[in-house]
């Protein structure tokens, strides 16, 4: 609103950008009539704005439909700086999770069930494989996983750390564990996934496939989606004979720097200025 009385006011170019959704929000629950009249209103808004930008492709094509207009996308990323320098990795094979779990819309208990299974064929022991957690109220979701598959000498809660300190954890860890929300829309990255490419360390994603987490795992050769324990159980065995032998994982994991650089904020960053500028220039030749 205040964006678009200052527009009105200046004349000065308007970029809305979403980073979350408006009436097409998928976390919001609401009647019908207050979506109609949240989509009247957003659409009322947003018409004297220059340009729409989000996220990802397909909320790009969702805001496209209600507005009956190009909508631009810019992702989230990472920033290069914060993995400068060299980390070393662990001595076993280390699972990490950084970062909340959110229940009900995050859920590792495939995971937890993949892992049980490698316990009861004897493909695993203790010393043999870690899972750490890193994060606030990580114990709330995880700690009766543990009980309940027998899993204490192979998982360990850590509780917060600094974003510094979970940079680190990402860089020394064999794989790192993504928790896609398993009810979002196909077009909801998680902010934890450029975390993840700028660690480059495979990722081991848990939720819905063929979204757009599976595509830019795929897109950056990063790490691999799956979504019930089975499949979960021989991507893990695979990497574990692959880490056995030559103490490195190939499967699912061949990193193509030029795709990843794609998402470093730097990238972002250089998309919007460039976004920018070209509405100035419009806004001037129409002066």
């Amino acid at each position: 609103f205040v964006a678009s009385y200052l527009h009105k006011k200046t004349g000065l170019p308007w970029v809305a950008e979403f980073r979350d959704l408006w009436a097409l929000n998928h976390y919001k629950k609401r009647s019908q009539l207050s979506l109609f009249l949240d989509k009247r209103l957003e659409k009322w808004v947003m018409k004297e704005s220059n340009l729409l930008v989000t996220v990802s492709e397909p909320l790009a094509k969702e805001l496209g439909t209600l507005h009956s207009r190009k909508v631009l996308v810019i992702t989230n990323g990472f920033d290069d700086e914060d993995y400068e320098g060299n980390v070393s990795l662990t001595q076993g094979f280390t699972i990490t999770y950084t970062g909340n779990i959110y229940p009900g819309k995050q859920d590792p208990a495939p995971l937890f069930e993949a892992i049980d299974g490698l316990r009861r064929e004897g493909i695993i022991s203790e010393g043999k494989l870690e899972v750490r957690f890193f994060g606030i109220n990580v114990s709330v979701i995880v700690s009766p996983l543990i009980e309940k598959y027998y899993l204490q000498q192979f998982v360990k809660i850590y509780g917060f750390v600094s974003f510094e300190e979970s940079i680190k954890r990402q860089r020394e860890s064999t794989v790192l564990l993504l928790l896609s929300w398993n009810d979002a829309n196909k077009g909801v990255y998680t902010g934890k996934i450029f975390e993840y490419l700028g660690a480059k360390r495979p990722i081991l994603a848990i939720g819905l496939e063929r979204g757009v987490v599976d595509e830019l795992l795929q897109e950056t050769g990063t790490g691999v989606m799956a979504n019930n324990a089975l499949e979960i159980r021989d991507i893990l065995l695979r990497w574990l004979k692959e880490w056995q032998q030559s103490s490195r994982i190939t499967s699912c994991w061949n990193p193509d720097a030029t795709s990843i650089s794609k998402y470093t904020r730097r990238e972002g960053t250089r998309k919007l200025a460039q976004l920018l500028e070209e509405q100035c220039l419009l806004s001037n030749r129409n002066s």
